[in-house]
């Protein structure tokens, strides 16, 4: 019995010891020679007519309490249904979702393991993360993978007309997802071609190799860097580094910290990109900024405030839906008895480019959003 049932119950009793008191006074006063039955029928009326105001009452107050249940589990739903609504149209916006048809994905892979030859493609873990979150947003049934050869970079790439990469995207679907840095994935690399030296690219920031004397320069690793050449360098980079270079080396338990760039694209905002076909790419430095990248894509396609969310926030201030942004995460270790693994933590927007009447222009009020 609740705090408040008890209380009326108490003041019940106390009303029916008072009525039977004051009853019992007035009867005397009225009838001095009546018999104990006239008493105990006297009592006894008042007794039921109490209980049955408790009861109705009680009666009344568990209908309302359902009713209050039911109001919440119905505003809940409308709620889920809502937002579930608002989610899909943003999936729907930023990756161009048709009602029919598939999404190419393109995907680095590789068909050997310890120099043993696979039957199947091997994925990196980021990019296998990647591939996972966008089937849970688009739907494995629409989103068609297209599996390429990881980039071999002691071999020269033919960037002309006759890149049978640049093909793929021409024959492809409207709308294309390409995981992974031109360092790997040679679609992306035929569309915006790793940054060699000081040169700049079409883009407003993309990832350049790394310069000479640098860590995992010889390996030709990638840094991504702005017009302003404002660098972003990742933390990564050392681990890798020792990693590769020492077989006794084990990564502590530190968090991992790398870069990542999301863009959408299409002819307008690089002309790469073939007309009437949509680009997203989403790239990390390493496997840890791609699988940052695709986590960060899977956060904000949630309904939040639009001025936090960047795929809305991006809509609703640009003619074309086209920019472009470097974002930043940590990896946390977790570790037990039986499997060790990585959460995500906090992935905030590093710099943040949208294209405008025909030129990128900075944003810089998205800068430290998650």
């Amino acid at each position: 019995m609740n705090g408040k049932w008890s209380f009326v119950l108490t003041v019940c009793l106390s009303v029916i010891i008072l009525a039977v008191f004051v009853g019992a006074v007035l009867l005397y006063n009225e009838c001095p020679e009546c018999k104990l039955k006239d008493w105990i029928d006297y009592i006894l009326g008042i007794a039921v007519a109490l209980l049955l105001t408790i009861i109705i009452t009680w009666r009344q107050d568990l209908l309302a309490h359902r009713t209050h249940e039911i109001a919440e589990d119905t505003h809940e739903i409308a709620a889920q249904i809502t937002g579930e609504r608002n989610k899909q149209k943003n999936i729907t916006r930023f990756f161009v979702v048709g009602k029919v048809g598939e999404i190419n994905l393109h995907v680095p892979k590789t068909q050997h393991d310890g120099g043993v030859r696979k039957p199947l493609p091997i994925l990196n873990t980021g990019d296998s993360f990647g591939y996972s979150i966008l089937a849970e947003l688009i739907g494995s049934e629409r989103l068609l993978p297209r599996f390429h050869e990881t980039r071999d970079l002691a071999v020269e790439i033919d960037h002309s007309a006759e890149n049978p990469y640049k093909k793929e995207i021409k024959e492809g679907s409207n709308s294309q997802i390409i995981l992974c840095s031109p360092r790997s994935n040679l679609v992306l690399d035929s569309l915006a071609p790793v940054i060699e030296n000081e040169t700049t690219g079409p883009l407003p920031v993309w990832f350049q190799f790394k310069p000479e004397g640098s860590v995992g320069a010889e390996k030709k690793y990638v840094q991504i860097v702005t017009k302003k050449r404002v660098i972003y360098q990742s933390p990564a980079d050392d681990v890798y580094h020792k990693t590769a270079s020492d077989p006794n080396y084990t990564p502590s338990e530190e968090p991992l910290e790398d870069f990542g760039i999301i863009a959408r694209l299409t002819h307008e905002s690089l002309h790469s990109v073939p007309m009437g076909k949509t680009v997203i790419v989403i790239a990390g430095i390493h496997q840890y900024g791609t699988w940052i990248a695709s986590e960060f894509v899977r956060r904000n396609v949630q309904p939040t405030d639009k001025a936090s969310n960047l795929f809305a926030f991006a809509m609703e201030n640009s003619n074309t839906p086209d920019f472009i942004c470097v974002v930043h995460g940590k990896f946390l270790p977790q570790q037990s008895s039986a499997r060790s693994g990585f959460r995500v933590d906090e992935i905030v927007i590093e710099d943040l480019w949208i294209h405008e009447q025909g030129e990128w222009v900075s944003n810089m009020d998205m800068k430290g959003r998650p």
